[in-house]
């Protein structure tokens, strides 16, 4: 049975964290917050039950 509480601004950051490749290049082309981006894509990944992308810490 699919999940049934997925949204279409869930999706739309998830993918737009993998086109621009950063949270945050993704919150820019949202014209949104990266916090927000993440927590979008933190509940897809919660409503699919699967850890979708590899989060990591900055790079120096």
């Amino acid at each position: 049975m699919p999940p049934t509480d997925l949204s279409l601004r869930d999706l739309r950051s998830f993918l737009a964290v993998v086109d621009e490749g950063t949270f945050t290049d993704a919150a820019i082309a949202l014209r949104t917050t990266q916090a927000s981006v993440s927590r979008h894509v933190g509940a897809l990944e919660q409503a699919l039950g699967v850890r979708l992308l590899q989060r990591g810490g900055r790079v120096s």
